[in-house]
């Protein structure tokens, strides 16, 4: 599968091409998952959780991975953000390809 390039609103010479691992939608995980022995998903779906719990805008989570470890962009309503709440751009044509 080949990658699709995402890069900041506000800087599109910083860019990556990134991959999509993963999509979860609000209401995918209805529950923190509270066990003494959670391993990493548990851990991850906790994260993803904590994002919808955290932002009632946030409607998509994705789990992206360029050439390090995965990391997360989030949708809400028409845009897409990294963590630090910074706009991402060809997020839309990276779900596409991906169908």
């Amino acid at each position: 599968m080949h990658g699709t390039r995402v890069q900041y609103k506000d800087a599109p010479a910083d860019g990556l091409t990134v991959r999509l691992i993963q999509t979860w939608r609000r209401g995918d995980i209805d529950h923190a998952v509270m066990s003494a022995s959670s391993g990493p998903k548990d851990y991850v779906k906790n994260v993803i959780f904590a994002l919808f719990e955290a932002n009632s805008r946030i409607d998509t989570v994705l789990m992206v991975r360029a050439s390090g470890p995965p990391f997360l962009l989030v949708r809400a309503g028409r845009s897409y953000f990294d963590m630090s709440n910074k706009e991402v751009e060809g997020v839309e044509e990276l779900c596409a390809s991906s169908v």
